[in-house]
């Protein structure tokens, strides 16, 4: 709510904070004498953002092998759908979060990939990438477990 006492007789609205859809204002003056007033209304329209979306695992550069999980962080009114590729190849399509997918790396070989998330919405789309490097999986294991059971 603005109250304006002297000119210029101005106020700003950030719509970007506005819900998408329709909104009235209500422009109210009122005469010095505190007597008669006209209102006029306006009709604004908050046109709806396109979404953000980040690829928040793995990191840009991140050396990795054998499963992966791709997990994205998407923000935005209406997500209609978020679609996960690796090298141009759509892998996912999901409509609901958690937004993510599993990689099982032995599928795209060894070498440097691109991983591009896309997230839609009513207004349009947005995608973010990242360059991993798939190395060969081998070595030790990093955790072993081993259990002995005895039943009797």
């Amino acid at each position: 709510m603005y109250i304006k006492s002297s000119p210029p007789w101005t106020a700003t609205l950030d719509v970007s904070q506005l819900d998408p859809g329709e909104h009235t204002i209500t422009v109210i003056a009122v005469n010095p004498g505190g007597s008669g007033y006209d209102d006029v209304n306006v009709l604004v329209t908050a046109q709806m953002q396109p979404p953000m979306v980040t690829i928040s695992s793995p990191s840009h550069g991140a050396k990795v092998s054998g499963v992966v999980t791709i997990q994205a962080d998407v923000q935005g009114q209406e997500i209609q759908k978020v679609e996960f590729y690796v090298d141009n190849k759509l892998l996912a399509t999901l409509t609901a979060p958690p937004w993510r997918h599993t990689l099982d790396t032995s599928t795209i070989g060894v070498g440097t990939h691109t991983i591009k998330v896309v997230a839609y919405n009513p207004s349009g789309n947005t995608q973010a990438t990242v360059t991993i490097e798939v190395q060969e999986a081998g070595g030790q294991p990093s955790k072993c477990v081993i259990a002995t059971a005895v039943w009797e």
